[in-house]
């Protein structure tokens, strides 16, 4: 293969993973850092750039990234409160969930 032929591959292949469609909408979570004095022993960063953030479900609109994020916040306390009754509000999900947000783009 020469060379000419072979960047244009690259170039090709470069341009036909730039043109496919992104999600628009993307879930993500907080990062989160061992603290034992937090509650169940995990710190979560909020104020943290959301480059740091970890992605949890990609979505088509605003629309389902919200019905998704509520879903997962009804959830979360639905299992906790199971689990420990009045203190769900201390569960790690349950922060999680809270502390999501519906971010565009690819962050």
């Amino acid at each position: 293969m020469t060379r000419a032929a072979l960047v244009t591959l690259l170039l090709l292949g470069a341009l036909t993973a730039c043109l496919r469609p992104r999600p628009a909408w993307t879930l993500v979570q907080p990062p989160e850092v061992r603290n034992e004095s937090s509650p169940r022993g995990y710190q979560l960063l909020p104020a943290a750039p959301l480059g740091e953030w970890h992605e949890v479900a990609a979505f088509d609109s605003e629309l389902a990234c919200e019905a998704a994020r509520k879903e997962r916040l009804d959830g979360a306390i639905v299992r906790a409160r199971a689990a420990v009754g009045d203190d769900a509000k201390n569960d790690l999900d349950v922060r999680r969930a809270v502390n999501a947000r519906c971010v565009t783009g690819g962050r």
